[in-house]
This record gives structure tokens, C-alpha cells and sequence, in this order.
């Protein structure tokens, strides 16, 4: 869900960032060797960068950081193993503490997921699928 969403604003995106002659990031996963290490958006225009995206050496994505909020903090973080996403870390109650986790197997199959509810930084609930 979270990727087709990326994939949506991304496109959206590269429609107004080419119109001010600024080249758009390349969508997440069409993502080649020798990529910028650092590619940083403001998808809504705001002045604040409301998504990151880091990849190592090779090219690959490293992680991803997103601003669904559009609050200047990053709220979601998503972590890739060998340029594919193993885990997302996402502070769903926007109080800048990860409360939920989640983990992935073959890059977008959910194998576990964690949830803190009470605010101390630990999971109180989870599921494995």
C-alpha cells in the first residue's frame, strides 16, 4: 500500500518538479547502479522535505523515510536488506516514537507484525503470518 502510495505521489511529483526544470527521483525500485546516494523530496511543496531516500554504494536502496503528515518530522521508516525492504518502523500516533513494526520477507510479504500501546518503546502486541 505504502508503495503504490509512494509510486502515486512520486509521478505526481515529477509532473510539477519538471515543470520548474529540477529533474524528478526515480520511482523506488526502478533504481540503478550508481544512483545518488541521497535523494530528498517536498512532495507537497511546503519548504520541508517530507521524503528521503538513502542508497549505499551499489545503488541500492539503503532506507527510505516518509512524512505522511507533512509535520517537518519523519513518521515512517523502511529499511532494505540487499536492496529489498526487510523492515518499516512507523510512528503511527505521530508523537516521534516508533510504535508499530513491521516485518517483511522477499521484500513486501508481512512475516511479523509489532505494536507498542502503551508508549514505552516496547511491543505489547504482535502477530506472525
Amino acid at each position: 500500500m505504502r508503495f503504490v502510495l509512494l509510486a502515486i505521489l512520486c509521478l505526481l511529483a515529477a509532473g510539477t518538479v519538471g515543470a520548474q526544470s529540477t529533474p524528478a527521483a526515480p520511482p523506488v525500485g526502478i533504481l540503478k547502479k550508481g544512483s545518488a546516494p541521497r535523494v530528498e523530496m517536498d512532495l507537497d511543496e511546503d519548504g520541508r522535505i517530507d521524503y528521503v531516500l538513502v542508497n549505499n554504494a551499489k545503488g541500492l536502496p539503503e532506507h527510505e523515510e516518509f512524512d505522511y503528515n507533512h509535520d517537518g518530522a519523519m513518521d515512517d521508516f523502511l529499511y532494505y536488506d540487499n536492496g529489498m525492504a526487510a523492515r518499516e518502523e512507523i510512528d503511527s500516533d505521530y508523537d516521534g516514537k516508533i510504535d508499530i513494526w513491521v516485518h517483511l520477507s522477499e521484500g513486501r510479504y508481512i512475516r511479523r507484525w509489532e505494536r507498542d500501546l502503551d508508549g514505552d518503546g516496547k511491543p505489547d502486541k504482535f502477530q506472525d503470518f
